[in-house]
């Protein structure tokens, strides 16, 4: 849980992982003061989040904004307020990287006609 947020965190950078399980959060606030120094793993904030998340994080605007296969778990109109409101919490010029699974049919050949 959280391993970009680790490495962020050893490079001095203030970091808030956002999700809507509490039981997750502090799963994540575990490993990272066990595989942390202190002091890094102070520098990771855990928030539970509603489906407003700029509520969620106080109005803050971040360089980064990072979900890893975490959004396929939300019904498709979530998921666009969810990539909606990524984008509202990020700061000028900031990036958003986000990694979402698919399924496709195994097809029986490789013949596309």
């Amino acid at each position: 849980l959280g391993r970009l947020a680790h490495a962020f965190a050893r490079l001095g950078a203030a970091v808030a992982c956002v999700d809507q399980s509490w039981n997750h959060l502090r799963l994540a606030q575990k490993q990272a003061y066990k595989r942390l120094a202190a002091a890094d793993a102070r520098r990771i904030e855990h928030l539970v989040t509603s489906p407003d998340l700029i509520a969620s994080v106080g109005g803050r605007r971040y360089d980064v904004v990072h979900s890893w296969i975490a959004l396929q778990h939300a019904v498709a109109p979530l998921q666009a307020v969810f990539m909606q409101q990524m984008c509202d919490v990020l700061k000028s010029g900031g990036k958003g990287l986000l990694q979402i699974p698919f399924f496709t049919p195994v097809r029986s050949s490789c013949d596309l006609d």
